[in-house]
């Protein structure tokens, strides 16, 4: 067993050998280094995932309290670029490259799955019409001290598979297939990415647990959906912090719930 083997071990008893593979040549863009994609960075690259982080933010004091990363050392520096050197340091095997700049569609090119961390309607759109453009998995997720949201988009139609039964009589299902839909063909979703105006300043800063469980749930569906094992997000996960519930939503087009 090789040393790149051995690191991923576990890995690959979970998986298998041949999720691993996809797994290892899988390079995710993400969009937006905050708390969430934060976590999303360190679960990937641990799992064997290529990233690219991009930002065009320069790191800040108030920054540190979701962004373990990066560390006192990387206040000033380009978000981006100072989050990319702590995570390089998360195994001998980390592949992890910074751009120190905005989003741009131009970036979607060579990656297989995009996680936009915030930014607004406009952003979340151009970055999701560039993605089912290219077939790239597409991921738009926001936290704050209220909760958080993740929308789903793995194109028309995705397939994968389930795991039946347990231990050594476990095998996968035969191959069952959802839809989903790009997030300007839900007009009336956009309002669910709306705070009030009454808490918005209650719950514009990030909090350090909130995004270490939606970074969580969001690289494990990632996981889940380069290996296509697993049921993945269809289509909205919100998670409500006041009552700790992550739950799922099924939003679709009127046309396609009939």
């Amino acid at each position: 067993m090789n040393d790149e083997n051995l690191v991923y071990d576990r890995q690959i008893r979970l998986w298998g050998a041949e999720a691993q593979t996809k797994i290892g040549a899988t390079r995710a863009l993400l969009c937006g280094i905050r708390g969430v994609n934060v976590e999303v960075c360190k679960n990937l690259v641990l799992a064997g995932v290529a990233v690219t982080l991009v930002d065009d933010a320069i790191m800040s004091n108030a920054d540190l309290g979701t962004n373990f990363l990066a560390g006192a050392d990387g206040v000033g520096e380009n978000r981006a670029v100072a989050t990319a050197s702590g995570a390089r340091q998360l195994g001998a095997f980390a592949r992890v490259e910074a751009v120190a700049g905005g989003w741009e569609p131009r970036l979607v090119a060579g990656h297989d799955v995009v996680v936009l961390e915030g930014g607004d309607e406009a952003v979340v759109l151009e970055a999701n019409n560039a993605c089912r453009a290219q077939g790239v998995s597409f991921y738009h997720t926001r936290a704050d001290a209220a909760g958080g949201l993740v929308f789903v988009d793995l194109g028309p139609t995705f397939e994968y598979r389930t795991e039946i039964g347990t231990g050594a009589t476990a095998r996968l299902s035969e191959p069952k297939s959802q839809r989903y839909c790009r997030f300007d063909d839900l007009p009336p979703v956009a309002e669910l990415t709306r705070t009030p105006t009454s808490v918005i300043a209650a719950s514009s800063h990030q909090l350090s647990y909130i995004s270490a469980i939606m970074g969580g749930l969001l690289a494990q569906d990632v996981i889940k959906t380069i290996a296509r094992k697993g049921q993945p997000i269809c289509n909205f996960l919100v998670f409500d912090a006041s009552t700790n519930a992550a739950v799922v939503h099924a939003l679709l087009p009127a046309a396609e719930n009939q």
